[in-house]
């Protein structure tokens, strides 16, 4: 994965998409995602499962610890801890310690659930790690652990989570050096589509969606946004009426070229930790993870 060319005055355009850690972690979750619905459903969630794993370990945690434990932000840990409570696998009081805190602890249901939902949740990590070979699991593991800055004696404890829940974490570091080198309110999946239409001009929003590892809720809100910016210009597809199709305009295709060095500091920062051997290492086995080819 060398990104020596987005400093170059071509930007995004001369970079293959595997090239940007953060397109491959987003297609290593969106993969993810898609193993987890097809092995356990839609409920509960990998977020949900790793709350729930979470309050295993640590019985008697109020919300922000639980968020801390599987690595989710505030807004996400409140709605999923709501989501469960609702739904009885969770029991909340009033800390006996603090009376500003309520602490969590799980049902008897929810224990119950857990003990079936384990196997399945392991077989949907195997999976994931399939392209690897077993030799090369544990130094993946703690490349991502070192990319995530996260603590990998506590991880351990939740087998069943390994690696899903640390290419989140991932996510979450990258979001936010993205959030600081980049700026002005430009996400991580906004730049995967704009590096996808500075070398694809001309494709529809499903096949944005398609080759940037967009779900169709997310391709849709990017597009507005960005036609919103006048970085987009949408126009009927001249073999087919029905449909539009999508180019950067020239405000869009110059904000990609002065983003592109930015990305590459985010990029840098978030794979800080690992030293040039392991970078090489970590990346080569991300990619095969992720499935995503010549991209």
């Amino acid at each position: 994965m060398n990104d020596t060319d987005l400093t170059t005055a071509q930007g995004f355009r001369s970079t293959p998409l595997r090239s940007f850690f953060g397109y491959v972690l987003g297609c290593t979750l969106q993969l993810h995602t898609a193993l987890w619905t097809e092995a356990i459903g839609t409920e509960p969630t990998s977020p949900q499962f790793a709350v729930l794993e979470a309050l295993a370990a640590k019985p008697g945690s109020d919300q922000r610890k639980v968020g801390e434990l599987a690595y989710l932000d505030k807004s996400s840990t409140m709605d999923i801890v709501r989501r469960l409570t609702r739904n009885q696998w969770i029991s909340r009081e009033r800390s006996a310690l603090d009376t500003r805190r309520d602490v969590l602890t799980l049902t008897a249901a929810a224990r119950f659930a857990l003990d079936q939902l384990r196997p399945a949740a392991q077989r949907v990590q195997n999976e994931l790690l399939s392209p690897l070979e077993e030799p090369e699991h544990e130094p993946f593991l703690a490349d991502l652990t070192a990319v995530g800055r996260a603590d990998l004696d506590s991880t351990r404890a939740w087998t069943s989570q390994l690696p899903g829940v640390l290419v989140r974490r991932a996510r979450q570091v990258h979001t936010a050096l993205i959030g600081e080198f980049v700026g002005n309110g430009i996400t991580g999946p906004q730049l995967s589509a704009m590096i996808t239409l500075t070398r694809s001009p001309g494709i529809n929003q499903r096949v944005l969606g398609e080759i940037a590892a967009l779900d169709k809720s997310t391709a849709a809100d990017i597009v507005s946004r960005l036609d919103k910016r006048g970085w987009l210009h949408r126009y009927r597809d001249p073999a087919d009426g029905r449909r539009q199709v999508l180019e950067l305009t020239d405000a869009g295709a110059e904000a990609a070229r002065d983003l592109a060095p930015r990305v590459r500091q985010a990029q840098e920062g978030a794979l800080e930790p690992l030293d040039p051997p392991r970078r090489e290492r970590f990346l080569d086995a991300l990619t095969r993870l992720a499935r995503v080819g010549d991209l």
